[in-house]
């Protein structure tokens, strides 16, 4: 019986000097946040020309708006930007995608394409951060 206690208390006490790991300190598990977060606005052209606006959080979600004064027709956009830039996005009339929007943001200025896939057209796209 002395043998099985003393077993036991033994055990305990290696189990008590175990340390674990702790995630806490991992820079792989930090989420830093988007340093394109805030608030954007440019113009497009090519086949078609309008406005647009959108708003990029801290996880770098796109979402905005464009809109065509000939048309009449505004646009719905979301997506992603990367850490490094990258914006890619669709636009959705009646939340039927209907294009996309891409190209690349720096840290206060952006261009790129898009296409209307729908009607064929496409064109290029510039805008600032605000």
């Amino acid at each position: 019986m002395k043998k099985i206690l003393l077993a036991a208390v033994l055990l305990v006490s290696a189990l008590s000097f175990t340390s674990c790991s702790s995630d806490d300190n991992s820079t792989e598990n930090v989420q830093t946040e988007s340093k394109f977060k805030g608030t954007w606005t440019g113009t497009y052209s090519g086949e078609a020309s309008g406005t647009w606006t959108a708003q990029i959080d801290a996880n770098g979600e796109f979402t905005g708006q464009a809109s065509s004064p000939v048309a009449s027709t505004v646009f719905t956009m979301k997506g992603t930007v990367s850490d490094s830039g990258e914006l890619d996005a669709d636009f959705y009339v009646n939340n039927s995608v209907v294009g996309v929007f891409n190209g690349t943001l720096n840290a206060n200025s952006g261009q790129g394409n898009w296409t209307n896939t729908l009607l064929s057209l496409s064109g290029t796209w510039q805008g600032t951060k605000n």
